[in-house]
Parts: C-alpha cells; sequence; structure tokens
C-alpha cells in the first residue's frame, strides 16, 4: 500500500522521468551503432513498440536514423520539456480538454492526412505537430495528478 501511494504522490514525476530515458534511448540509439552495433539494436528494439522508426521520416545522426521518427521525436521531446515545466510550475499551468484536443488536432490532420497520400509532411513539420499534442497532454493532464497527490493528501490527514 505504501508503494502505490508513493507512486500516486509521485506520478508526475516518475512519468517525467519516463520521458527523459525514451529521449536519451532515442538519441543514444544512432551513436551506440558507431561504438556498439548491439547495444543499438537493443536500443532500437526497445522504442520500436513506441514507433514505427521508419527511416525517411527519422532525423538522422552521424548518419544513423534516430530511435524514434520525427514526429515521436516532437513528442517525446515536448513531454519532457513541458513535464519539467510542470513539475516545477505545478497547478499553477492548467489547460482544458477542450484545449488540449486543439493541440492535438493539428498532429492528427496531418497523420491522417499523410495516411491518406494527401500530402507529404517534412520531419520538421512532424516533429512541431508533436511537440504541440505534447504541451495539450502534459498542462492537461499533469495538473489533473497532481490535483489526485493533493486529495491523497487530505485523505490521508482526515484518517
Amino acid at each position: 500500500m505504501r508503494t502505490l501511494r508513493w507512486i500516486g504522490d509521485n506520478g508526475a514525476l516518475i512519468l517525467t522521468i519516463a520521458w527523459i530515458a525514451i529521449l536519451f534511448l532515442a538519441f543514444a540509439a544512432p551513436l551506440l551503432v558507431v561504438v556498439s552495433p548491439k547495444a543499438a539494436t537493443v536500443a532500437y528494439m526497445a522504442l520500436k513498440p513506441l514507433c514505427h522508426q521508419i527511416s525517411e521520416r527519422s532525423f538522422h545522426i552521424l548518419g544513423n536514423k534516430m530511435g524514434l521518427c520525427g514526429r515521436c521525436t516532437g513528442i517525446f521531446s515536448g513531454l519532457t520539456l513541458f513535464g519539467v515545466i510542470s513539475l516545477i510550475a505545478g497547478e499553477r499551468w492548467r489547460i482544458s480538454v477542450v484545449a488540449m484536443i486543439v493541440f492535438i488536432a493539428p498532429m492528427a490532420i496531418d497523420g491522417l492526412a499523410e495516411s491518406f497520400g494527401l500530402w507529404d509532411t517534412s520531419n520538421i513539420a512532424r516533429f512541431i505537430t508533436g511537440f504541440l499534442t505534447a504541451f495539450g497532454i502534459v498542462f492537461c493532464i499533469y495538473p489533473i495528478i497532481f490535483e489526485l497527490r493533493s486529495e491523497n493528501s487530505r485523505i490521508e490527514r482526515i484518517s
């Protein structure tokens, strides 16, 4: 029970640490190709469930694709940056669910349009739409996590 309470109290921190680890691995994967191909393979395989890793849709470091595509790099860069900002700012920066949907919409529209062959987007545009999505997610969801933490504290004081 104590472990579950700790996880609940530190949910936003745990998520942010996970985003940092994923982003680190995404940048490390192409560098590992040079020094340890086996380690690079492990890094790419670890990230595969999160991203398609299509080479043409990925940024490259030293001629090797990153562990995440451009859009996923934008998402996880944003989750990391905005997660850290949210941890510092706390509940003060909050957006509504409707606002979150507005921030997610460009990525959804772009991704669907690409899927249907309506247009082809650059990796920079993919990164930006992913980054905007992360902004919406963090500043809508993290304040809810902070509220749950506050609610847990109130319940413990009453008990």
